[in-house]
Formats: structure tokens, C-alpha cells, sequence
């Protein structure tokens, strides 16, 4: 298990020198400011590549999100924090909000594997055993898997990809042959 900030000597470190560093108290207070303001918006969602979200690629907002309520959770303490971060977590790991982690995109992708990577080691104790089990799920299908296939020029695993109802995904199924067109003569 990695355990990437949770250092209690690092932590004890930080919390001593908010009161006597006037920078790292100030860049407390911005970080909180923005915490708050995320508090205020609505969990991250894309629903079958239909952007919900505005002024930045959404696996970077998912990033940022997921840091600053970590950070905020291990300086500030307030549950509030940890609460956000594990509602953003369940959002990202759902598939009726994340279809997927836009495969085809590596950054993207790494982006939200990232994320969601960070999100399970520093929150998992705040999930229940069905959420940590679907947040594994979809670091191993959705993130790994889908980035293995990329570096190794292969295939995106089905698992990894999600189609909306009624298209196909023309990036990597352009092998499928077309439909015949109807012709007239042709019994329906």
C-alpha cells in the first residue's frame, strides 16, 4: 500500500508552521478560499464525452480537485474535506457520470488515473467496501489497462471504452464494415 502523504511527521511538520510561516499561512488561506468555492459547485460529471464542466480539460480539474481537498483534509482536518473528496470520488467512478476516462486521450486519461489514484489512497478510508472495490475496478480497466494499450500501440480494451447509444467510436473501429445500403429490390 502506498501511502503518499500520510506522513504523521510531515503532517505535524506543516500544521506547527502555519502559525509562524506568514507564506504557507497564506497559501493555506487561498487553498481554503478555493476549497470553499469548490464546496459550492457540483461534483465533476461527464456523461459519454459531453463536457459538464468549463474553463479546462476535466482530468486536470479532477487532479486539482482531488489535491486540494487532500492538502485542505491533512492541514485543515475539517471532515468536510474528506466528505467532498469521496463524493468526488464516487463521481468519478461512475458510470452513470464517467462512462469512461476518454481512453483515446492519454493525458486525459492519466489524468484521471492520477486522480483517482490519489483520491483512493488518501480517502479510502471515508469509502465503503463497494466504492474502494469500483474505484479499483476503474483504475485497473479504465485507467492502466487503457494506458498500457496506448504505450504498447495496441487496442483499447472494451473494458476500458464506453459507446453512447446508437455510434461507434470512429477512431479505432473504422475496420468494421459499413452497412449495405438498402437497395430497392432488397426484402426488408
Amino acid at each position: 500500500e502506498i501511502a503518499v502523504a500520510k506522513r504523521p511527521d510531515i503532517e505535524a511538520s506543516l500544521k506547527a508552521r502555519v502559525p509562524t510561516d506568514p507564506v504557507l499561512a497564506k497559501l493555506i488561506e487561498t487553498l481554503k478560499k478555493g476549497g470553499e468555492d469548490l464546496l459550492s459547485k457540483p461534483e465533476l460529471n461527464k456523461i459519454f464525452g459531453a463536457e459538464k464542466v468549463r474553463g479546462g480539460a476535466e482530468g486536470a480539474q479532477a487532479m486539482s480537485r482531488m489535491a486540494t481537498f487532500g492538502v485542505l483534509n491533512f492541514i485543515d482536518g475539517d471532515p468536510k474535506w474528506k466528505e467532498r473528496a469521496v463524493r468526488e470520488m464516487i463521481a468519478l467512478t461512475d458510470k452513470a457520470t464517467f462512462s469512461d476516462w476518454s481512453p483515446a486521450e492519454m493525458d486525459l486519461c492519466a489524468d484521471f488515473t492520477t486522480a483517482v489514484a490519489l483520491g483512493y489512497d488518501w480517502f479510502k478510508d471515508g469509502m465503503n467496501a463497494t466504492q474502494q472495490a469500483t474505484a479499483k475496478e476503474f483504475l485497473v480497466q479504465k485507467g492502466m489497462e487503457a494506458l498500457a494499450a496506448n504505450l504498447e500501440g495496441k487496442p483499447i480494451p472494451e473494458t476500458a471504452r464506453t459507446y453512447q447509444p446508437g455510434t461507434v467510436d470512429t477512431k479505432t473501429d473504422n475496420k468494421k464494415p459499413a452497412a449495405k445500403p438498402v437497395e430497392k429490390n432488397d426484402k426488408l
